[in-house]
């Protein structure tokens, strides 16, 4: 535990912020058993000041523009031949 709170009093604001929300979802995802309580992670989420519906969507425009930079490294490339 000391380790932890040696380690923790170096966070600034920001860092805080993110451990305390990973801890919260992580405490609703492994409490409430496989696919935890949506209802706790809204809350959670609320807690915080964060918008479930602008994170969903930068977290999957994320992943839509990984998997099309992905297709388009993995497409053989015409003009090299």
């Amino acid at each position: 535990m000391e380790l932890l709170q040696k380690h923790i009093s170096h966070y600034d604001e920001r860092a805080l912020s993110r451990l305390m929300l990973e801890v919260g979802l992580l405490e609703s995802a492994y409490g409430n058993g496989a696919y935890g309580d949506t209802a706790s992670l809204l809350k959670t989420a609320r807690h915080y000041r964060i918008d479930p519906e602008k994170a969903q969507r930068a977290v999957a425009q994320g992943f839509a523009a990984k998997q099309k930079n992905k297709e388009r490294n993995a497409a053989p490339d015409k003009s090299a031949t």
